[in-house]
């Protein structure tokens, strides 16, 4: 049995906090990779193919923004699994502009069979967009789509804001402890670099101090409340009192 170590886990739902204090974006997007069902067996294989799908995104996602004279960063968040019904495949959540909810799906499908061939199950790489129309809407969305994609993460103890012993799946919101079949990969789980700890170090960008918090609103409503003020000291500049 493989489990994705707690320590990734607590470094990943920081990645997601920052995700939303950064950029004010919510994860929205959910895809399948299935390697098996692509006809990938190797780590080499599969780690290329998990980057050259990620740098078309990147890539798809620049243009997008280009049209419209704005940037709109590619962040992911993803985790390895293997089971029995559906073999080796990885989760992946991501952010997609509202605006193309009904144009990336098939160009993902265009992409997977430019690459890997139509003979190959179009749903080996498969998408869903989930948006939500309130702050706390995206969040609760978001929560959801990084608990399943986090699932098989190991047990750990942990403390709740009250400093009361707890379970680490207790503070997150997992219901059950979950364990993939056996994967022998260099890394089972990950994020982009725009999210990553280095790109938190140097905005210096600090986490939620509780695990209940950490897939909560709270940095969606940092982000805006640092917009708005900034919104503001701008409209305030040059006027004399």
């Amino acid at each position: 049995m493989t489990q994705i170590p707690s320590q990734k886990t607590s470094e990943l739902l920081d990645a997601v906090g920052f995700l939303n204090w950064r950029y004010g974006l919510c994860f929205n997007g959910f895809i399948t990779l299935n390697f098996e069902q692509l006809g990938i067996t190797s780590q080499r294989d599969a780690s290329d193919a998990l980057t050259a799908m990620n740098e078309a995104i990147a890539g798809y996602l620049r243009r997008y923004g280009a049209r419209f004279e704005t940037k709109v960063p590619h962040a992911f968040l993803y985790a390895h699994e293997r089971c029995e019904k559906y073999g080796w495949h990885l989760h992946e959540v991501l952010t997609v502009p509202i605006a193309l909810r009904h144009l990336f799906k098939p160009w993902l499908l265009t992409w997977k069979r430019r690459n890997f061939g139509s003979y190959r199950p179009d749903r080996a790489v498969h998408f869903r967009p989930s948006y939500g129309k309130t702050l706390q809407q995206q969040a609760n969305i978001q929560a959801r789509l990084v608990r399943y994609v986090l699932k098989t993460t190991a047990p750990a103890a942990g403390r709740d804001r009250f400093g009361q012993p707890a379970s680490l799946h207790d503070l997150v919101g997992w219901k059950s402890v979950r364990s993939s079949l056996h994967l022998d990969v260099p890394r089972i789980a990950g994020c982009s670099q725009n999210i990553s700890f280095g790109a938190r170090l140097r905005e210096g960008f600090e986490p939620a101090p509780y695990f209940e918090d950490m897939l909560s609103a709270d940095r969606l409503q940092e982000h805006l409340s640092r917009i708005r003020a900034a919104e503001l000291h701008s409209q305030l500049e040059g006027i004399t009192l």
